[in-house]
C-alpha cells in the first residue's frame, strides 16, 4: 500500500486539535475540512521548475485526495 502522507498529517493534526470528546460528526466534518484545505493548497504549490521527487510527491498527494473525495461521495468519510 502506498504511503498516505495526508492521512499521517491528519492523524497528527487531529490528536493536537480535535477535542477528545468531539462527536463523530465533528470529527468527520473537521477531517473533511482538513482534506479540503489540502486540495485547495495543491494548485498553489504546483509552480516553478519541480524536481522529479516533487512531481512524485504531488502525484501521490493528488491520488490520495482523489481517493478521499470518492470516499466522501460514497458516504464513507
Amino acid at each position: 500500500m502506498k504511503r498516505q502522507r495526508l492521512a499521517e498529517q491528519w492523524d497528527s493534526f487531529s490528536r493536537e486539535v480535535v477535542p477528545r470528546d468531539a462527536s463523530v460528526t465533528q470529527r468527520k466534518e473537521t477531517r473533511r475540512a482538513f482534506y479540503a484545505g489540502a486540495l485547495g493548497v495543491l494548485p498553489l504549490i504546483m509552480h516553478g521548475e519541480p524536481t522529479e521527487e516533487d512531481l512524485s510527491l504531488l502525484r501521490d498527494l493528488r491520488e490520495e485526495l482523489a481517493e478521499f473525495a470518492k470516499s466522501v461521495l460514497a458516504g464513507k468519510s
